[in-house]
């Protein structure tokens, strides 16, 4: 289309000399011209509306780019050419073949994938990764998040997340944030390819409003609201509700709270083993620790935990606190057997 619009402008100068020179020959170039316009403008409504029908290639590599520009030569030349079209279809099938056995041995692998949760600090609180299976994207949890004069989205999360292998995220689950962070988080959304961010609907109206009035928030990123009461829903998954989230294992549950100003006692029966993760843990003792155990969590994890393990009174509670700290990014394990239901371990 740009070449076409550079000759037309061109043309159109190339006119206005021949209607002063000639202006019988004018009219009839003028003509010829005005055919030429009215085809590009046919060109711009077929292919540059913003609905029409392409092929994103953002999310693509270069090889696969150039397999997909093989495949519609191959199927354009096939209409003509019988051996051509004989090669596709076998090429098809055999493609076909293949992602289908890729397939298949995904599948059987994706509980392994689905059986953890990645875990690493953030200022103020903590984040986490959830894999939902091998072949989609992961999504992100972010709670406790605080504002800091240096952009988060190079300085903390990209590298936490490049040092991880991820390089896509589907959806961002924000719990609680400083207003002073949210365009971070914004930021992190646009550079990741985020599908969805969900927020707390207490930050629904300061996140609107960072949407509003920056102008980097990419209109592909849709901003949803979240709240009310847990959902039964036992089917695996991350269900967001108001001032927690549940992340369902098949399992397990894993609740994830902002701080220590949370209903602990959950709001449905459950007979699965339970874990807490709790963003911002500064008044995290001994005392709530044991009343977690007693409420039926099986492991407690938090950013730090800066009280003196002798200080344990209670027999198994020692090991019910999983502290991430200075460790780095770890990775909490959910267990299907053995006298520990959760295990958390640094990722090196």
């Amino acid at each position: 289309i740009v070449p076409l619009v550079s000759i037309s402008v061109v043309a159109s100068l190339l006119l206005f000399v021949i209607d002063l020179i000639w202006p019988l020959l004018g009219i009839f170039f003028g003509s010829v011209l005005d055919w030429f316009m009215k085809s590009i403008f046919f060109f711009l409504e077929q292919f540059g509306e913003k609905n029409s029908v392409v092929i994103e290639t953002a999310d693509l590599s270069a090889l696969s780019v150039i397999l997909i520009y093989l495949f519609l030569v191959a199927v354009s030349l096939s209409l003509f050419n019988k051996m051509v079209r004989r090669i596709a279809i076998a090429s098809a099938l055999l493609v076909l073949n293949i992602g289908l056995t890729f397939s298949l041995v995904n599948a059987a692998s994706s509980d392994e994938v689905k059986s953890h949760l990645d875990i690493f600090n953030i200022p103020g609180g903590s984040a986490i990764i959830v894999n939902q299976s091998l072949t989609g994207s992961p999504d992100l949890i972010i709670t406790g998040v605080v504002s800091r004069a240096y952009p988060m989205d190079e300085r903390i999360f990209e590298t936490a997340l490049s040092g991880l292998g991820v390089n896509k995220i589907g959806r961002i689950f924000v719990l609680s944030a400083e207003y002073g962070a949210m365009d971070d988080i914004v930021r992190l959304s646009n550079k990741f390819g985020v599908r969805e961010l969900f927020v707390d609907e207490r930050l629904s109206r300061s996140f609107h409003d960072i949407a509003n009035s920056v102008a980097f928030f990419d209109e592909g990123v849709k901003l949803r609201t979240f709240s009310g009461k847990i959902p039964t829903n036992s089917n695996p998954g991350i269900y967001p509700s108001n001032g927690r989230i549940v992340i369902t294992h098949e399992t397990a549950k894993i609740f994830v709270v902002s701080d220590m100003n949370f209903e602990a006692s959950p709001t449905e029966s459950n007979k699965l083993p339970m874990a807490i993760v709790i963003g911002s843990s500064d008044n995290l003792d001994i005392s709530v620790v044991e009343d977690l155990q007693k409420q039926g969590y099986a492991a407690v994890v938090c950013s730090k935990f800066v009280q003196s393990p002798s200080s344990f009174n209670s027999k198994g509670s020692m090991a019910l606190i999983h502290s991430v700290d200075s460790q780095g990014p770890c990775r909490l394990y959910i267990t299907e057997s053995g006298t520990e239901s959760f295990i958390l371990k640094p990722i090196h």
